[in-house]
């Protein structure tokens, strides 16, 4: 698939010239019916204590996580260039317990990796209106209802955040 690298194989990043160090995800091929997988697009980026919480309450909406990580050229499309790079910040998420399965996205596009992750929910923090969140990520309430995919918003960690850590870190600098 374009633009993504997966973490399910160890040691390649599906991009040649290019490792990722991350743990193979479990198997996210074949899973029982009644199994829900959950599905979660971030960047994160200075990987906090807010985004454990938040991917932790993510897993628990189902039984399985996947979790798309925004590359960083995307990235760079839209906000900053992020400090860690794509592969570091794939091998931090992936080496989480509550992460079944990350890849790296390169593409605003997620309705692929979301079909072939046969998701059912797409979780988010409650920081974005959903016809925003939806637009950013290419998906429309007619493609959620045709692939029975529910969009789900959870509360961000209060107090913590990417950007007040480097808020923090400027204003510490002389």
């Amino acid at each position: 698939m374009d633009g993504v690298v997966d973490a399910g194989r160890a040691g390649t990043s599906g991009t040649p010239g290019r490792r990722t160090e991350a743990r193979p995800a479990r198997d996210t091929r074949a899973r029982p019916a009644a199994e829900t997988t959950v599905y979660v697009i971030g960047v994160f980026d200075l990987f906090h204590r807010g985004h454990l919480a938040f991917l932790e309450r993510a897993r628990a909406c189902g039984d399985r996580l996947v979790v798309a990580i925004n590359g960083d050229d995307m990235v760079s499309s839209y906000k900053r260039r992020p400090i860690h790079n794509e592969d570091d910040r794939l091998a931090i998420v992936s080496a989480l317990r509550c992460v079944d399965h990350a890849f790296v996205i390169g593409d605003y596009d997620n309705r692929r990796a979301m079909l072939e992750h046969d998701v059912d929910i797409v979780v988010h923090g409650d920081d974005w209106a959903a016809d925003s969140y939806m637009e950013q990520i290419r998906v429309t309430p007619r493609f959620l209802e045709r692939h029975e995919i529910e969009l789900r918003f959870l509360p961000y960690t209060e107090g913590v955040s990417t950007s007040a850590i480097l808020d923090r870190i400027r204003s510490e600098v002389p």
